[in-house]
């Protein structure tokens, strides 16, 4: 679960009918928090600013990375991931070099409170317990933390899909803890043998460039939301790689099934108007009666789907049918592996044209 911290920045004063003298405060709402990112040197520092639903949102990351060593804050060790490991008598030291992501989003209304709490910090925590102003602060903090919550969740779906680094979100450092073996050695004397296996699992992101960065910057000016079947294939590629197969066939035959009933919608838009029960026809086939149609419409043969990717379609989409009808089917990882693959390259190679 992330932390939102709300910092508090101050207005203008206005004058409304007098006797009060009010003043108002605007919420801007600061979560930062280490990220699973890694990025090219040219991009420390950099800041994507857009607008969500209404407020201005801005996602930046840290100016430096994170080392081991690094000692400057007294925060420094939640900075940085370490780990200790054996190999014989030699203690092996590894660091991953984090990254910070700060989200900022400011509440455009602000709040009015009485001119006195601008007059100093001591005059401000005073008044802050009065006339329930901290329930004003707590909700506004509120409202507005579910939206920034949502505008973080859209950025992070927006680089997975111009990076296609579909792990972004996911642990990245894994560890796991045998609880070992024992043995008395039958000689005298008595001897206490224990083996404990500890293994720490460290994935490697691919670093995101300055091209797609610029790419994810278009992307959000633009308001543009990742298709259905880019967020649906990098959540099947997510359950693959955390060993959920099962999971990860029926992420990836939705997304599947998506992307080819997008594209025979498309082929449809041309129909004149004297064709809608051609066109409802149509729209009703299920995947058996899209997959056998392939080379009769336009929009699906332009995707030169050959023999063999056409077979690995039917078993992704009969598989799906399986395990929707409650039935047992045994997945082999190779085979998920390679259909998501299949599915991969048909959506990136629309992507690229």
């Amino acid at each position: 679960p992330r932390t939102w911290y709300v910092r508090i920045e101050t207005g203008g004063v206005v004058s409304p009918p007098k006797p009060f003298l009010v003043g108002t405060m605007d919420f801007v709402l600061r979560c930062e928090m280490p990220v699973d990112l890694v990025v090219v040197a040219e991009l420390l520092g950099s800041a994507h600013e857009f607008v969500f639903e209404g407020r201005k949102v801005s996602v930046s990351l840290s100016r430096n990375f994170y080392f081991r060593d690094d000692e400057k804050s007294d925060i420094a060790h939640e900075k940085i991931a370490r780990c200790v490991a054996w190999r014989g008598n030699q203690c092996l030291k590894v660091s991953v070099n984090l990254i910070f992501v700060t989200v900022e989003l400011q509440e455009n209304d602000g709040i009015v409170f009485d001119e006195a709490m601008f007059k100093s910090e001591e005059k401000a925590n005073a008044l802050f317990w009065e006339r329930n102003s901290h329930e004003k602060f707590q909700k506004a903090g509120r409202s507005v933390s579910s939206i920034a919550s949502r505008a973080f969740d859209l950025w992070c779906r927006i680089l997975r899909w111009k990076t296609s680094c579909h792990l972004f979100g996911s642990p990245t450092v894994g560890y796991d803890a045998h609880p070992g073996w024992r043995y008395i050695a039958s000689a005298d004397p008595l001897k206490y043998v224990a083996s404990f296996n500890d293994t720490i699992v460290i994935t490697q992101l691919p670093a995101v460039s300055v091209e797609a960065w610029s790419a994810m910057r278009e992307a959000l000016d633009a308001r543009l939301q990742p298709p259905i079947w880019i967020d649906l294939w990098h959540e099947a590629m997510r359950r693959h790689s955390a060993g959920d197969l099962r999971g990860a066939i029926l992420d990836g035959a939705v997304s599947l099934e998506s992307f080819l009933r997008h594209k025979l919608l498309h082929a449809l838009d041309p129909l004149p108007e004297e064709d809608a029960a051609i066109r409802k026809r149509i729209e009703n086939w299920n995947m058996t009666d899209v997959l056998s149609n392939l080379g009769k419409v336009s929009t699906l043969r332009a995707l030169e789907i050959d023999s063999d990717i056409k077979k690995q379609m039917r078993k992704i989409i009969d598989t799906r049918n399986s395990l929707m009808h409650g039935r047992q089917i045994d997945l082999d990882e190779e085979m998920v592996g390679q259909t998501l693959k299949m599915v991969r390259s048909l959506i990136q190679a629309q992507l690229t044209k």
